[in-house]
């Protein structure tokens, strides 16, 4: 797979078209998707039983504010997430939110604990603002706002209207972001892509699909008002040696992208406890060849299966304009192909934790160019493939060269 390694098994519930946002390019990223609500949810900031049924969940995944580390703090610390449904012209949110100290004393708003939306349609643009406890600054023209926390603060429903516009399959470009304060400064602002907190300047946006009912995918879209940016592999002049040790003075030169959507679940895609299985990637170039460093936690190791895709294991996807590679390593294992004529390199810690590699893609020379990519982290804890993470939204199809990103080599 592309998107965050992801490997041929599951053909995960959903065979979706892709987006076709960039169908000239090698990759696709997913859309996020939005289901018909049978009836609107009653906005009191109380999850109702069965009003939010249908809704696909999402997690805040990635901290825009930091631009060489996008890992999400502790669970406690900040996180949480989202979904979304839709009914006529009005657009109906959740939000789940953790964080262990709530801070809305700050003088510029944005500085404050709060949840932002970023709507943009063909014919305006939208940014909202609502500081826990409080409701949503602006709305568009004409349109109902309705805001609703609980009293903890751990819960956010709100509806926006976007008059005299029929949503049903339809798409917009869209973003949502958590931030938080302890007292001093904003210290992290929490998003569903990579992107550097551009999102107010109509950059760095996701796509949202509004499914026609009764449809659990989308038609291919002619038209996006995305902008999703690309991952970053940074080039360097010295190699790192591939010894599954960390030279800090090498990586640290790369971007760290943490593994954040569980493909394998189709409709609530938020990943298990950071103990259970969590991990982050970095990727490095240096003429032909990409080197990667992946560091994992995982509380226990499984790669007794029968089938090499339900281990624990890393998956690469690169996808050239003239080849497609899937790459499998299970834990303590060497990658399993390569490019044709090309060299591969593995190295596992001895406790599993860290796995450097280096893939050459022969007579190709890769500074400024762009390539469809994903990455995959997958954990079996002895009886089944539980978990597949992936940096993006996805259906497990990066094995069948579908929901890829973009990779670009700085």
């Amino acid at each position: 797979m592309k998107k965050i390694l992801f490997f041929a098994a599951v053909i995960c519930l959903v065979l979706s078209p892709v987006s076709g946002a960039l169908a000239a390019d090698p990759w696709s990223v997913m859309p996020f998707y939005v289901a018909p609500a049978e009836n609107a949810p009653v906005i009191d900031g109380v999850i109702g039983d069965a009003e939010w049924k249908g809704a696909y969940t999402y997690p805040f995944a990635f901290n825009q504010l930091n631009s060489t580390d996008l890992r999400p703090p502790a669970a406690d610390d900040s996180s949480g997430d989202w979904r979304l449904l839709y009914k006529g012209d009005t657009i109906y949110g959740l939000v789940r939110r953790t964080d262990n100290k709530t801070h809305i004393r700050a003088g510029q708003p944005h500085e404050n604990d709060c949840v932002e939306l970023f709507f943009k349609t063909d014919k305006t643009f939208r940014q909202m603002r609502a500081l826990v406890g409080k409701k949503f600054d602006v709305s568009f023209p004409g349109g109902k706002v309705e805001t609703a926390w609980s009293e903890d603060g751990t819960i956010l429903e709100f509806a926006v209207q976007i008059p005299d516009m029929d949503l049903a399959g339809k798409n917009l470009g869209w973003n949502i972001a958590l931030a938080d304060n302890d007292g001093l400064f904003r210290k992290t602002q929490l998003y569903p892509i990579p992107g550097a907190n551009r999102s107010w300047q109509q950059h760095d946006l996701a796509e949202i699909v509004f499914l026609l009912p009764g449809k659990n995918t989308h038609e291919p879209i002619t038209k996006s008002l995305a902008e999703f940016p690309a991952f970053l592999a940074k080039k360097i002049d010295k190699a790192p040696v591939i010894d599954g040790k960390i030279d800090e003075d090498i990586w640290k030169k790369g971007i760290i992208y943490p593994f954040a959507f569980n493909q394998l679940n189709s409709t609530n895609q938020v990943p298990p406890p950071a103990d259970d299985c969590s991990g982050s990637w970095v990727l490095l170039y240096q003429g032909d060849t990409v080197y990667g460093l992946v560091r994992r936690t995982d509380n226990k190791t499984n790669i007794r299966a029968g089938q090499p895709h339900e281990n624990d294991c890393v998956e690469l996807f690169f996808k050239t304009d003239k080849i497609f590679r899937q790459m499998r390593a299970l834990v303590g294992k060497k990658f399993d192909v390569g490019f044709p004529g090309g060299k591969v390199e593995t190295a596992w810690s001895e406790d599993g934790t860290i796995l450097e590699f280096a893939v050459q893609i022969p007579g190709m020379d890769l500074a400024g160019k762009s390539i469809g990519w994903n990455i995959a982290l997958a954990d079996n804890d002895g009886l089944f493939r539980k978990t597949q993470l992936y940096p993006v939204k996805g259906f497990n199809r990066s094995w069948q060269q579908h929901d890829l990103a973009e990779l670009r080599f700085d």
